[in-house]
């Protein structure tokens, strides 16, 4: 129900508006200039047989104002209590169609059902596993060879399924691939019927930067589940990174390495250790003329490096 009130105002005023408020009445208020477009000011009263009084701006001219009223506490009529459109969205006058958290479920089923509209997982915290491992080597200016790859479940084990995940890179210099989005530094993507994200799907790839030794973060969530993974970019001295790497000691104070390479790809081998601060720092760099032959079998390397006596 509407009481229409028309104002009139001179710059700057303030005119406050005054009525008895009823018991078991739910009251809004709406502003207009021009009787056509309305905009629901940012308050839901509940009655109280007493006087209740707002303070509106009429500094624009004219200005006119409507107190809407019901017994239901829905005064636009939308089916959403007004109180439920306040304390879930901060506004008022919701669209009880629409579907924010894009869930599958509009607002209206999202009251009826007493969950939250704008959360996906309505308070549940998904289990969200990567299976693209946690670090990834790329040469710069390279597409990485993997691509993002996860599982996303319910606290049961049940998959989550065309669930949404944000993948966002938290600094340096690259960028994510994919067949609809070829430059992008952040990506909104969802999980199939398994609740995976796949190469099945639209891969998504990690396009490296131009220059060698950096390193950035992909962050990646679902809800309040969150996984990080770490992509380096190799030394652009350096060609592409070694497969298999095994390190070993031996009694005489040196350390071996093995590992499997594309012989004319070996370009050198270069040793990075992260101290405590998160920062890489250089441990051996070979140049491809101190590379020691193949040896053990065919594209396999091995080498021992000597120790610093402590």
């Amino acid at each position: 129900m509407l009481t229409l009130i028309p104002l009139t105002g001179i710059l700057s005023l303030l005119l406050p508006v005054t009525w008895q408020a009823l018991p078991e009445l739910t009251y809004t208020i709406q502003q207009s200039t021009n009787l056509s477009d309305w905009q629901a000011l940012p308050m839901v009263i509940s009655g109280s047989d007493a006087g209740e009084s707002v303070v509106l701006d009429i500094s624009g001219s004219p200005v006119f104002a409507r107190l809407r009223f019901s017994p239901d506490g829905d005064t636009n009529e939308n089916g959403l209590p007004d109180q439920w459109e306040w304390s879930e969205f901060g506004y008022l006058d919701v669209d009880p169609l629409a579907d924010p958290d894009l869930d599958g479920q509009s607002n209206l089923q999202e009251f009826t059902a007493n969950t939250d509209p704008e959360d996906y997982f309505d308070g549940e915290i998904p289990i969200l596993r990567l299976t693209c491992g946690r670090e990834w080597l790329v040469s710069p200016g390279a597409v990485s060879l993997q691509t993002v790859s996860l599982y996303l479940q319910h606290p049961s084990g049940e998959p989550w399924t065309h669930a949404p995940v944000v993948l966002f890179l938290d600094r340096g210099l690259g960028s994510l691939q994919t067949g609809t989005n070829p430059d992008a530094r952040s990506l909104v993507v969802h999980t199939d019927s398994l609740g995976r994200i796949h190469q099945g799907l639209d891969p998504i790839h990690y396009i490296a930067p131009e220059i060698g030794s950096q390193s950035e973060v992909l962050k990646i969530s679902s809800g309040r589940a969150q996984a990080d993974l770490v992509i380096r970019t190799l030394s652009s001295i350096i060609g592409g990174p070694p497969r298999s790497l095994v390190q070993s000691s031996d009694p005489d104070n040196s350390m071996c390495y093995d590992w499997s390479g594309d012989p004319a790809e070996a370009d050198g081998f270069f040793l990075e250790e992260q101290d405590e601060t998160g920062q890489w720092i250089p441990v051996i760099q070979l140049a491809s003329h101190e590379l020691p032959g193949l040896e053990i079998s065919p594209g396999r390397f091995s080498i021992s490096i000597e120790l610093p006596h402590p």
